[in-house]
């Protein structure tokens, strides 16, 4: 990719005409994300468990 020279400081931000205002608390700059619903976090829990079984069960030899 090529990119342009560096020539000196950018020009100042400006707001957008007719854009949405700025949220007090900054939270327009970083985006998050909204939080997973309980049905996906049980799902994970549920992997993560059934991983860490298997695990156990390999390092232990059960699963020979």
């Amino acid at each position: 990719m090529d990119e342009r020279p560096h020539t000196g400081p950018l020009p100042p931000a400006r707001p957008v005409p007719y854009g949405r205002a700025p949220h007090p608390d900054g939270s327009e700059r970083y985006p998050v994300p909204p939080p997973l619903p309980r049905r996906q976090l049980a799902a994970g829990w549920v992997a993560a468990g059934i991983v860490l079984v298997v695990m156990v069960a390999g390092i232990a030899g059960w699963l020979a």
